[in-house]
């Protein structure tokens, strides 16, 4: 083996590790804002008297609004 193909296989063996730390998570990029709205599940509307309680967060206040 000379040193080109060390280099390839060293190359590589780097690149599959780094997709199998992407893919199950183990590595997280800095910025994830659509893995973090994804999570959200929205308020369910209960049926008894046709309203719904929104819950959401604006400057890390929490805001309950209820409609009708």
């Amino acid at each position: 083996m000379d040193r080109i193909e060390q280099l390839k296989l060293i190359l590589l063996v780097l690149s599959m590790g780094s997709i199998v730390h992407y893919t199950y998570g183990i590595y997280k990029p800095p910025t994830t804002p659509l893995m973090k709205y994804e999570e959200r599940k929205p308020t369910p509307i209960s049926d008894d008297n046709d309203t719904a309680t929104i819950q959401t967060t604006i400057n890390s206040k929490l805001f309950v609004i209820n409609t009708r």
